[in-house]
């Protein structure tokens, strides 16, 4: 098992929720990402995701996060925190997990954007960069926000 398999979820619940609404978040951050500063936002989240739902994908990637978390997929959320080129590349990932079987569920993705361009991040609506604000808003927007299709 991996350790995010046995560590308890830590899901965000808004007032009013009942259990089966609580979403569980899990931060794909890339440490590299906008001058390291993916790097400093993994100590962040973790003080209030957990150890086991923030990966650090610079070390194992993408589709090792997305499979350590299969089991919760149907109410999990993935943020995604770094630039355009990590985001394409959890995308793609989620791709390959799909195929191979892994996930036969819509996974909702949320885009933290860290450095500077982000042209997709923008596009998709997420803004154009992190600049330090309060981790939990970030966090409660990205589990309790509307869903949207995407084309791929």
């Amino acid at each position: 098992l991996t350790k995010a398999a046995t560590e308890p979820l830590r899901e965000f619940v808004m007032p009013g929720e009942e259990a089966g609404e609580r979403v569980n978040v899990v931060a794909m951050v890339n440490s590299k990402s906008g001058g390291k500063q993916g790097a400093a936002l993994i100590t962040k989240m973790k003080k209030h995701l957990g150890e086991g739902n923030v990966c650090d994908i610079a070390n194992g990637g993408p589709k090792k996060a997305l499979r350590d978390h299969k089991d919760y997929v149907d109410r999990t959320r993935f943020l995604v925190c770094g630039g355009d080129g990590t985001v394409g590349w959890a995308l793609q990932d989620l791709d390959k997990v799909r195929e191979s079987g892994d996930f036969t569920t819509d996974t909702p993705f949320a885009v933290l954007p860290l450095g500077t361009g982000n042209d997709m991040a923008r596009t998709l609506g997420f803004g154009g960069g992190y600049a330090g604000e309060k981790m939990l808003p970030i966090l409660e927007r990205a589990a309790h926000a509307s869903e949207q299709g995407m084309d791929r």
